[in-house]
């Protein structure tokens, strides 16, 4: 028996819980796939369509969490992960992410040098491009990528008060 796409809906074997409202599955995965084959078609049979950066939109041009990854061939076999920029857990999305590691970073200057080729590639606008520029690093993500709902940095935050609670109230018995 084959499954049918209605049932990886229902059962997929992949859950990443990403951000407090979202969970990565394997069906984000397939819609990364057929985005990134859909753009590499675009790009490789017509060379105008850079030229057209209304009929590229926002999609690719202005999204800074995936996008990066669009023009690499390698992009197709790696797991799909949670994937964030700089601090901004928040606002993570699914995407695949390189299989080296649970959790990991892309380096600011790399990730921008992506996020610059892809722009360019497709022919979005300059303030776009110049956008890219200023991207800071790619955090990704495969387990644990929220800590009770709530982030790393706000999760460090909590801890630290609660230890200096404690020194404080029993410090003085001392």
């Amino acid at each position: 028996m084959t499954a049918t796409a209605t049932d990886m809906r229902e059962t997929p074997r992949a859950r990443i819980i990403c951000t407090n409202s979202m969970q990565c599955t394997d069906l984000h995965s397939a819609q990364w796939k057929a985005k990134q084959r859909s753009l590499q078609w675009r790009v490789r049979s017509n060379p105008q369509f850079g030229n057209r950066s209304r009929y590229v939109g926002d999609e690719f041009c202005w999204n800074a969490h995936d996008a990066g990854f669009l023009l690499d061939e390698e992009a197709l076999t790696w797991p799909i992960a949670c994937v964030w920029m700089g601090g901004e857990e928040e606002t993570g999305a699914c995407s695949p992410a390189p299989p080296a590691a649970i959790f990991g970073y892309i380096g600011q200057q790399q990730w921008r040098d992506r996020l610059v080729n892809i722009r360019t590639a497709v022919g979005c606008r300059r303030e776009a491009v110049e956008a890219a520029r200023h991207a800071s690093e790619l955090y990704y993500c495969r387990a644990r990528c929220v800590q009770a709902g709530i982030g790393y940095l706000p999760s460090f935050i909590a801890m630290a008060s609660t230890l200096l609670t404690f020194f404080c109230i029993f410090g003085r018995h001392r």
